[in-house]
């Protein structure tokens, strides 16, 4: 019985090797793309799921806003880790890291064969972070590794880079020492113990943890800063959200009653709050956005849009699959008659169009897993660690490949089956099926394509126009021609005024300045508490620092007073920008004065700052985020170098800089990168999801494309005798065109009405994700609209034309 089942399925699927040959390779790519959205969203949803505990592992990030400007952080203050476990019996334990941006880290200890570099992977951790997170430590105790200051614990890839894999091999690293500059000089650090890398399904990197024991700053009670990352390991059966309303208490005490001030413990609109905001670790990937992410995050709207479109182009492939399958087995209908007068019964014809319809699908189905085992690691720069996957190792993966083939095979095969078997042969025989050209199920099913062809190209658009958004919206800055070269923290300040001096003589250069941070490589800074003479109040802004040229070299806006410069004195020297000056209350800025409030000792400090200037707003971060209120205070020495440059000869001059930079800094290795770049990759994400989604797009038409022309083959292949008749009786080819081709513009425009609705909504809510968005303007849905029937019309005119054009005497010759 199995043997006639297989040969009524090989004899169905080669009798027109042509349409199946279209539905095989229509279900294998969207099997490929079901399964590289599967990887995708698999890799997405397992970030920091990789800890034992990480279901009680929570982070303490602050919800803050004053004055109407959100000014929330992924750290809070220093003192509350120590807090939650003394006031807190639900915390079982806390820790803290804090990021360093670049340190010059170096072996030294032979000095013919020193090892330098610039590393940007250094945290600084307290000393049970091992025992908080769980990380594997190859050599050394996780409860003493950090405990001592000038401590370091480095990762296997580190440990070999700076003393080799003989020495690791032999386990004789700890105990050595490394020289960490910091604070302008080089300082030894014991290693006391190695550790494997974290997985790069971490919202967190590092390459060197060291000891925060040693600095002074982490044991200050200030709870007005937020500069550290806290978290909290709740103990079992513990109820997170009693937690957060005890963090609310601590608000209440520590910085409203410690502090006088009046901040609301929820999010209440229109009061300035304070809210101490408890997110699991595994929530922080997908659905957290705060200022001073360790490291960039991805959207869980970006998760959802990609299993939107991955189920979008299996829904086209799917009627697809339904329409040319059906035509190909209608096809068969006196076939199927001799069948039942030669004896087989309604179940042995369903069974067998099933089972044929089961192995198309299934072998579709291994050739898409042989394409995605291929190729699912090329979507790292989409979702970085999926290339670590153990992706067809999981009974899940397993269950969607069956998952997919039962689905699509058996309702890809169900119409045509229960069609056919029931039918009488009288009426197969004659070749009479209600599948004609003007069947209802055929109009629904291409429309349905059209439907969500329309939605893909619309969803293109935008997701195009709003990354060329982000690409050549002003910044409020020049952003071209400035090279950054990363500096050792605070280590310029030897040599720097010769340096900088033996630069300018070069006159490709145009300016150098040092800064804090520079716009698009994030913000770790602590707001400052300003205030106006006479005004109790305190305003938030967010501070940056900058040396002399700074405005210039940046290339800011001034819209009154001056920049830095060496004929002033301007240490207590401040610039602001448009929006801080707005929420001061400042009329006449420059020429005034205001005080940076400052908590020391559980005492209020003021320091008198002079204001020399105003800039424009600026976006010194993405547009995900509103421009805040930022000022730019003096300081000569930071960890990043700007130099403007001429345009032209970039090559030479950067190793014009290089050479400058080796004399001045033999010890510090140079890097650098452009300011512009920086800004950009801040879109890498969205750049990568608009390649995926065209790639999506194009697939889901390329798909409805090719069904189309299978059906017009066989709509002009049904009604070759008709055309015949209407040439003979003198019909010309448009007018033969037309007919043929008229249907398909209907399904567009009724395609059309259903898919503008659907996608504005979903490009609507897309785009609330913005601060800063490209309008959703009316042409780009008609856009779309006239693509996909200008696609449509391509297709099928191809065969209409070869059907008007044909000899008539071909078709009637028999009759």
């Amino acid at each position: 019985m199995l043997k006639l089942f297989l040969k009524f399925a090989s004899r169905g699927f080669l009798k027109n090797k042509f349409i199946s040959g279209i539905n095989l390779l229509g279900l294998t790519i969207a099997f490929v793309c079901s399964l590289l959205v599967y990887a995708y969203v698999v890799n997405e949803t397992s970030y920091d799921r990789w800890y034992p505990s990480h279901e009680r592992l929570y982070r303490v990030a602050a919800k803050i806003e004053m004055s109407g400007i959100d000014f929330s952080s992924a750290m809070a203050a220093p003192p509350l880790a120590k807090t939650l476990v003394r006031e807190i019996p639900e915390v079982e334990k806390a820790t803290r890291l804090w990021k360093w941006p670049n340190i010059s880290v170096k072996n030294d200890s032979d000095p013919d064969h020193i090892l330098a570099f610039n590393e940007r992977q250094v945290v600084e951790a307290d000393s049970n972070f091992f025992e908080v997170f769980q990380l594997e430590l190859i050599q050394g105790d996780a409860e003493t590794v950090l405990k001592n200051p000038k401590t370091i614990v480095l990762t296997k890839e580190t440990a070999i880079k700076y003393f080799g894999k003989e020495a690791y091999d032999q386990g004789i690293i700890p105990g050595k020492s490394l020289s960490l500059k910091i604070w302008g000089r080089y300082r030894p650090y014991q290693v006391t113990g190695i550790c494997q890398k974290p997985k790069q399904q971490t919202h967190f990197d590092f390459d060197i943890l060291f000891a925060s024991s040693g600095d002074p700053d982490s044991n200050t009670d200030h709870w007005l800063n937020s500069t550290y990352y806290t978290y909290a390991m709740l103990s079992s059966g513990a109820n997170p959200k009693q937690v957060e309303k005890k963090l609310g208490q601590l608000v209440e005490t520590y910085i409203n009653g410690g502090f006088n001030k009046e901040f609301s413990t929820t999010e209440t609109p229109g009061h300035d709050y304070w809210h101490f905001l408890l997110q699991p670790v595994t929530d922080i990937h997908l659905h957290s956005d705060f200022e001073s992410e360790l490291k960039p995050n991805s959207r869980v709207n970006n998760v959802y849009i990609a299993i939107g479109t991955a189920l979008l182009v299996l829904v086209v492939a799917f009627l697809n699959y339904v329409n040319l399958l059906t035509v190909n087995n209608m096809g068969r209908a006196k076939e199927i008659a001799l069948r039942k007068i030669s004896g087989a019964g309604r179940k042995d014809i369903f069974s067998g169009f099933m089972l044929e319809s089961l192995g198309i699908a299934s072998v579709a189905m291994v050739l898409a897993v042989i394409l995605s085992w291929i190729s699912y690691k090329n979507l790292e720069p989409l979702s970085p660690g999926i290339g670590n996957l153990a992706l067809f190792s999981t009974p899940l993966t397993y269950l969607l490949i069956v998952g997919l083939i039962v689905l699509i095979g058996s309702g890809g095969g169900m119409f045509s089956a229960i069609r056919l078997a029931a039918d009488n042969s009288v009426f197969l025989i004659k070749n009479q099926t209600a599948y004609s050209s003007k069947s209802t199920a055929r109009q629904l099913m291409v429309t349905g394509q059209f439907v969500i062809a329309i939605i893909l190209i619309s969803v293109s658009i935008l997701v195009s126009r709003q990354l060329s958004f982000f690409m050549h919206k002003n910044p409020g800055y020049d952003q071209e021609h400035v090279v950054v070269l990363d500096a050792p923290v605070w280590g310029l300040r030897q040599n720097f005024d010769n340096f900088k001096s033996e630069l300018l003589d070069d006159p490709s250069i145009v300016s150098i300045t040092t800064s804090s941070t520079v716009p698009g490589d994030g913000d770790y800074n602590t707001p400052l508490y300003m205030k106006k003479q006479g005004d109790p109040a305190n305003h938030m802004v967010i501070p940056y620092r900058g040396n002399y040229d700074f405005i210039q070299t940046i290339g800011l806006h001034l819209i009154e007073g001056r920049d830095f410069a060496k004929n002033y004195d301007d240490s207590h020297s401040i610039i602001l920008s448009e929006s801080a000056v707005k929420s001061l209350g400042l009329k006449d800025p420059v020429g005034s004065f205001i005080y940076d409030s400052e908590i020391r000792a559980n005492q209020e400090q003021l320091t008198r700052l002079n204001i020399i200037g105003v800039v424009q707003d600026i976006h010194f971060e993405s547009y995900y985020k509103n421009i805040r209120p930022f000022a730019i205070l003096f300081d000569r020495f930071h960890n990043y170098v700007s130099v403007r440059v001429k345009p032209g000869n970039m090559g030479t001059t950067i190793d014009f800089i290089k050479n400058k930079w080796n004399s001045a800094y033999p010890d510090a290795p140079f890097s650098y990168s452009f300011l512009d770049k920086k800004f950009e990759v801040q879109y890498n994400r969205e750049a990568s999801l608009k390649t995926f989604i065209l790639l999506f797009t194009g697939i889901a038409i390329f798909i409805a494309m090719m069904g189309l022309f299978a059906i017009t083959l066989h709509i002009s292949r049904r009604r070759a005798k008709e055309i015949g008749i209407r040439k003979v009786n003198g019909a010309k080819i448009s007018e033969v065109m037309a007919m043929l081709n008229k249907d398909f513009v209907k399904w567009v425009a009724i395609a059309f009405v259903i898919a503008t609705p659907i996608a504005w909504y979903a490009m609507n809510k897309w785009l609330e994700n913005f601060a800063y968005k490209t309008s959703l303007s009316w042409w780009i849905f008609a856009l779309a609209g006239l693509l996909a029937l200008g696609i449509a019309l391509l297709t099928v005119s191809w065969q209409s034309w070869r059907a008007a054009t044909r000899n008539p005497v071909e078709a009637l010759r028999y009759e």
